[in-house]
């Protein structure tokens, strides 16, 4: 009787290998869940890490944005056509 290659004696022989061989494979099915987990994980932590980074510069963008184009029209007495300069600017942003 062979099992995996192995010639065993008896069947006895044989059942003992083959659960030797299956409890292998549990330790090893169960190593490498482990590391894709783990890798799953800091995958994960990282894309966690960009989403925080990005919405705060973002944010800071759109502060800086609206500063600027307050700062324009209000110092440069510009209120009176200030929805156009918006509606404009958004034209040539988006364009």
């Amino acid at each position: 009787m062979k099992f995996a290659g192995v010639v065993c004696k008896n069947e006895l022989d044989y059942k003992q290998y083959y659960f030797v061989s299956q409890m292998d494979k549990s330790v090893i099915n169960t190593d490498i869940q482990n590391l894709y987990g783990g890798i799953a994980e800091l995958i994960k932590q990282a894309k966690t890490r960009v989403a925080v980074i990005i919405n705060a510069e973002l944010a800071m963008l759109n502060w800086q944005i609206g500063k600027y184009i307050n700062q324009f029209i209000v110092q440069g007495n510009h209120a009176a056509y200030g929805k156009q300069i918006i509606a404009n600017l958004s034209v040539q942003l988006t364009g």
